[in-house]
């Protein structure tokens, strides 16, 4: 089964925190996504520092 994702916050504009289902927890610097599919909205950094859910 794959882990679900249970947590997310921003750290900052460049680095979310994620935790897994499984217990798994890491920040993933995900800069390199901005302007690719859905994370085209996060150009917008007040947008992607609102985008979380626990």
């Amino acid at each position: 089964m794959i882990p679900l994702p249970v947590k997310v916050r921003s750290k900052n504009k460049d680095i979310i925190h994620v935790e897994f289902s499984d217990g798994t927890k890491g920040d993933p610097d995900i800069s390199h996504l901005v302007h690719k599919g859905i994370f085209k909205a996060w150009v917008n950094g007040d947008l992607f520092l609102q985008s979380l859910f626990e």
